[in-house]
C-alpha cells in the first residue's frame, strides 16, 4: 500500500513541478499566473489588508470581518508587520506538523507532500489569510477523529471561524445529538463571539465598524461576483457561466448579470442546504467533510484556488488510514488541487484572461460530489 501512495504523490510532484516550469517559460500562454501566483505578487494578500483598511469607509474591495477590520487598521511598522506574519505562517506551520506527528508509528516523510500541495503553497506564497484558517481546521479535524466529540476540536475550528466567518459550515459536521456537548458548544460560541465583539468596542465605535465592513463586501460583490474581477481564478459553477456569458458578449452588462446572480443565489443555497442535510445525516465524519467542502467550493460564487486548501484535510486522511476504499476519491482530489493554468485564453467582453483550470475544476468536482452520494455509506458515527 505504502509504495502506490508514494508513487501516486510522485506523480502529483512532478506533475506540479512540470506544470510551474511550463507557467514560466510559455510567458505568452500563462503570464497573469505565472506573474501573480509566484512573481510580484508575493504575500499581497496578507500586506494589502492594511492598505485596504486605510481606504476606508466605503472605498475597500475586500472580504474581511468587522474585528480583523479594527485590528488591521491599526498602523504598525513594516518591521512588525513582517513579525506579524512570519509568527503566523510558523503556527501554521507548527500546527500541520503536529497533525502529521499525531500518529508518529504511521508517519513517513513523504506525509508532509500530502498537506504541503500547490493550494497550500499558493496561500503561503500570496499571504492569504485561507492559509491560517484552515490550519486550525485541520488541527480542530485531527482531533475530532483521535477524539471523538472533543471540546478541544471545537476550539481550535471557533479560532478558525473568527478568521475566516465562512468556516462556521463545518462547525455541525463536528456535533452529535449530545444535549451536554451541545450546550457547551453554544457557551463557546457566545465566548468567542464576546471576543470578537469586544475587539470591536476597543478599537472603536461597533456600529460604524460593522457599516464599514458591509461597505466593504458590497464592493466586493460589485468588482468580483458581479464584475469580472474574479473570472481568472475561480472554480465555481458561477465562474463557469460567468465564462459563457461574457463569451457570449453579453458580461459587460453588469444589471443583466446583477439579476441572474440573485437568482443563482437562492439556488445555490438550497442546493447547499439540501447536500448538506444529507451529509449530516448519512456519512461518516471525513466522508461528509469532504461533501460539504466540495459542495462548499463549487457552489459559491466566487472559489479562487486559495479554497481548494481545505480538501488537504479529507485528502490527507483518506489516503493515511483508509487508502483503498477512497483510492479513486485520492486521485481525482489529487487533480483537483493540481494547477491546470497552463493555458490560459482571452474571452471577447473582458479585459481577463481566463484558465482552463476555471473549466475543468468544476467538472471534476461535480465528478466526485455525485460519486459519493451514491456511493456505499458507512455510519454516521464512524470516522471514515
Amino acid at each position: 500500500m505504502n509504495k502506490e501512495k508514494n508513487l501516486y504523490i510522485k506523480f502529483y510532484w512532478t506533475a506540479l513541478i512540470l506544470l510551474m516550469v511550463i507557467c514560466n517559460v510559455y510567458e505568452p500562454f500563462s503570464y497573469s499566473f505565472s506573474n501573480y501566483s509566484i512573481g510580484n505578487g508575493r504575500f499581497d494578500d496578507f500586506f494589502n489588508i492594511y492598505n485596504y483598511t486605510k481606504l476606508f469607509p466605503g472605498n475597500g474591495s475586500y472580504c474581511i470581518t468587522p474585528w480583523q477590520l479594527e485590528i488591521f487598521s491599526i498602523t504598525f511598522s513594516q518591521s512588525l508587520k513582517n513579525t506579524i506574519f512570519i509568527s503566523m505562517v510558523g503556527l501554521s506551520i507548527l500546527l500541520f506538523a503536529n497533525v502529521i506527528n499525531f500518529e508518529k508509528n504511521y508517519t513517513s516523510n513523504l506525509d508532509y507532500f500530502w498537506v504541503f500541495t500547490y493550494p497550500l503553497l499558493f496561500c503561503f506564497w500570496r499571504g492569504n489569510t485561507e492559509l491560517f484558517a484552515f490550519s486550525f481546521l485541520f488541527y480542530a479535524i485531527a482531533l475530532e477523529i483521535k477524539n471523538k466529540n472533543s471540546i478541544a476540536s471545537i476550539n481550535f475550528l471557533m479560532i478558525a471561524c473568527l478568521i475566516k466567518p465562512n468556516y462556521i459550515v463545518f462547525l455541525p459536521l463536528f456535533i452529535n445529538y449530545n444535549k451536554d456537548y451541545i450546550i457547551k458548544i453554544m457557551v463557546l460560541g457566545v465566548l468567542y463571539g464576546s471576543f470578537a465583539l469586544c475587539l470591536m468596542a476597543f478599537y472603536g465605535d461597533i456600529s460604524t465598524i460593522l457599516i464599514e465592513s458591509k461597505n466593504c463586501i458590497t464592493n466586493y460583490k460589485n468588482d468580483y461576483i458581479i464584475g469580472e474581477g474574479g473570472l481568472l481564478f475561480n472554480n465555481s459553477y458561477w465562474g463557469v457561466y460567468k465564462i459563457i456569458d461574457s463569451i457570449n458578449n453579453i458580461g459587460h452588462d453588469n444589471t443583466l448579470i446583477s439579476h441572474d446572480f440573485n437568482f443563482y443565489n437562492y439556488i445555490w443555497q438550497f442546493i447547499f442546504i439540501l447536500v448538506y442535510i444529507y451529509s449530516v445525516i448519512k456519512l461518516p465524519l471525513v466522508q461528509r467533510l469532504l461533501l460539504i467542502m466540495l459542495a462548499f467550493i463549487v457552489l459559491n460564487p466566487i472559489s479562487a484556488d486559495y479554497r481548494l486548501i481545505v480538501l488537504i484535510a479529507p485528502l490527507y486522511f483518506m489516503q493515511k488510514h483508509n487508502f483503498f476504499k477512497f483510492k479513486v476519491e485520492i486521485i481525482i482530489l489529487l487533480l483537483i488541487i493540481l494547477p491546470k493554468h497552463f493555458y490560459l485564453f482571452k474571452i471577447y467582453s473582458s479585459e481577463y484572461d481566463v484558465t482552463i483550470n476555471s473549466l475543468i475544476n468544476p467538472i471534476l468536482i461535480s465528478f466526485l460530489i455525485l460519486r459519493i452520494i451514491f456511493s456505499k455509506k458507512g455510519n454516521r458515527e464512524d470516522i471514515y
